[in-house]
């Protein structure tokens, strides 16, 4: 019995390569390279002056079922191209999170 695991981890989007966020160039980068170095974002927001912002979310949790204990982390890249197909601006986001049962 004390093999046995009650810790379960759930994980949506997928991580982001420091690397290729070190790439990005306001000015140069276009929204191909940004989709080819990251892969097809969480969200795609097309704004009426032709601006198109790419988002990327990753989550993982992790939960022990015995205590109900558990953490978090999530990290995030938002990016804005201009109606030129080219990066304007970029932010990132992260941050963990506990959670401890009452």
């Amino acid at each position: 019995m004390l093999g046995l695991s009650a810790c379960a981890t759930v994980e949506t989007g997928h991580a982001i390569d420091p690397a290729a966020q070190a790439r990005l160039k306001v000015g140069v980068t276009t929204i191909e390279e940004a989709k080819a170095w990251f892969g097809e974002p969480s969200q795609v927001r097309r704004h009426s002056n032709g601006e198109v912002g790419l988002i990327y979310v990753h989550v993982k949790s992790r939960i022990n079922g015995f205590t109900g204990n558990g953490d978090s982390g999530s990290e995030g890249l938002a990016m804005e191209f201009g109606p030129d197909g080219k990066l304007e601006r970029f932010q990132t986001t992260s941050g963990p999170t506990s959670v401890r049962a009452r």
